[in-house]
């Protein structure tokens, strides 16, 4: 996997607080109150989506519809006791059997599928590249490595061609800096245990060396400065086996850059750039990045009032998983694979808590979500965590569509604090996102019967898919169209000013982050979704 890819999934699933531990300890040392997003302002001082107000006042005593939500994600622990009750389970297939029993496709498909892995099972993908990458190695393929002959405009791009270049001359340049650190520190150890007749050299020692030699000197402040930043012994020795680490690792990482390791697609025995081969994959949910897709589900409709510290936003719901995120780039087939396999199993809201700079095949994207968008299903995006304004770098998949237009039935997530302003990592947008939830210290399930908090606008659009959920199972009667505009327009509208994300200096509106300028809110929603439907056979009676 590249670097790249390493560091974008860690800033997408950003902040376990105590990945796999209590929360007993952090409760007591953070503000806001346990599972704070499902609380509201005027009862609690936080701004939360309301979910629990919604419960006690507004629907006590109704009856509600078993609604599925698909997950597409690293994975889930199916065994969770918070989760293992509320899954998608398909009923058309007799587990183990190892036959396609309702004939679409999958075999085995108990739970969901994985887009991920060989049919066989034993090979499966937890690591990946980079788009960036396999385009370039893609283009480069297709030209037999001559660019001289490259005439297409979209190989030509910047995002498409150039940055992954750019991104081994950066390292280069990394690497020719550490190298220079580390010798120098060899070098002016070398001269100083010759100098002193000993075989450690102290602290003391470097801090008085004086040369005439201006790199050496340099390289002496640098080592003395290491030492001093060392924990524990100021040895000489552990600050050079320190810098040595770090050169290597700059090293690796150049190996890996030049040399685009993109062959992990090899284990799942698809071709990944034909989407008419469809049916691959295997059943197999859970692996060690599947956090991610367990703590997404969680939030969305881990079973409420159980005794456990977390509580899912939705009481009535089906979880559907569709693995398609490893560790790296998710493949544009894949999204698109999973987007028709939930749309075909039954899926009226799914959740992509993921996104990439470059999109190879967005049109195959596209397509699927028109797919979905033909048969009344919504989808909820992660906006991305890069603090960047989504209007002019787009984080895919977006809902303008290549050929023209836009999707009527996506909804863009960016993330809010307890307190009522814009996370600090969330992208934004005036046109491009819709909406913004909680997405700070979300309290929600993890692997192993574990809980944890996380924060990230991966925890922002499950709030708004649970609330969609929840809505939904209430008011079945709604379409699409109009569950969407209810969610947009019950917002709790943000006035006081918030600092844009990734500037603290500079003060907007929510208004000028996102289209609806403020907070998903649960109880509004349900509010105004009671008022449509009282509207409505009020029309009727009249007639």
């Amino acid at each position: 996997m590249s670097y790249n890819s390493k560091m974008k999934k860690l800033i997408l699933f950003t902040s376990i607080l105590f990945a796999y531990g209590s929360v007993v300890a952090q409760q007591a040392q953070t503000k806001h109150p346990l599972n704070w997003h499902l609380l509201s302002y005027d009862a609690d001082s936080v701004y939360g989506v309301g979910v629990q107000k919604a419960y006690a006042e507004l629907l006590q005593g109704k009856k509600s519809n078993k609604i599925i939500v698909a997950v597409l994600d690293t994975g889930i622990d199916t065994l969770h006791e918070d989760l293992k009750n509320v899954l998608w389970t398909n009923k058309k297939e007799i587990a183990g059997n190892g036959i396609d029993d309702d004939k679409n496709g999958y075999v085995d498909d108990i739970h969901g599928w994985s887009f991920l892995g060989s049919k066989d099972g034993k090979q499966n993908v937890e690591n990946g590249s980079s788009e960036a990458d396999r385009e370039y190695v893609r283009i480069l393929k297709k030209y037999n490595n001559d660019t001289t002959k490259i005439t297409d405009p979209k190989e030509k791009a910047y995002l498409h061609f150039l940055l992954p270049k750019l991104k081994v001359v950066s390292l280069r340049n990394h690497l020719e800096s550490m190298k220079e650190i580390y010798f120098g520190m060899l070098k002016v150890d070398s001269v100083l245990r010759d100098y002193y007749k000993t075989d450690s050299v102290s602290y003391e020692q470097v801090t008085q060396f004086k040369t005439d030699d201006p790199q050496l000197m340099i390289a002496a402040g640098r080592l003395r400065t290491e030492m001093y930043n060392q924990k524990g012994p100021r040895s000489v020795k552990a600050a050079i086996e320190f810098r040595k680490a770090i050169y290597e690792r700059v090293k690796e990482n150049l190996n890996d850059a030049r040399n685009l390791k993109v062959d992990e697609r090899v284990v799942v025995g698809d071709d990944p750039d034909d989407i008419n081969d469809r049916f691959y994959g295997n059943n197999l949910l859970l692996f060690k990045p599947s956090g991610h897709g367990t703590h997404v589900s969680g939030i969305i409709g881990a079973q409420r009032n159980n005794g456990n510290n977390a509580n899912g936003i939705a009481d009535n719901v089906e979880i559907m998983t569709v693995r398609v995120v490893p560790q790296g780039d998710e493949y544009d087939k894949d999204i698109a694979c999973g987007i028709r396999y939930a749309v075909d199993n039954g899926a009226k809201i799914i959740n992509m808590s993921f996104g990439k700079g470059v999109s190879a095949h967005k049109e195959w994207v596209d397509d699927a979500f028109k797919y979905a968008e033909s048969k009344g299903v919504l989808l909820v995006h992660a906006a991305g965590n890069d603090s960047k304004n989504s209007d002019s770098i787009p984080s895919y998949p977006t809902k303008n569509l290549i050929k023209g237009g836009a999707l009527n039935n996506f909804i863009n997530v960016g993330a809010s604090a307890s307190s009522g302003i814009a996370t600090g990592f969330s992208n934004y947008g005036k046109t491009q996102v819709d909406i913004f939830a909680p997405g700070a210290n979300i309290l929600s399930t993890m692997p192993d019967n574990k809980y944890a908090e996380s924060q990230g606008t991966s925890m922002a659009a499950p709030v708004v898919s649970g609330v969609a959920a929840l809505v939904w199972s209430y008011y079945p009667e709604l379409t699409m169209v109009q569950l969407k505009d209810i969610l947009l327009k019950s917002v709790t509208v943000i006035t006081k000013e918030t600092s844009l994300p990734g500037n603290r200096r500079v003060k907007v509106t929510f208004d000028k982050l996102c289209i609806t300028g403020g907070i998903v809110n649960a109880y509004n929603a349900v509010k105004m979704a009671e008022e449509m439907k009282t509207k409505k056979n009020s029309g009727k009676k009249a007639k």
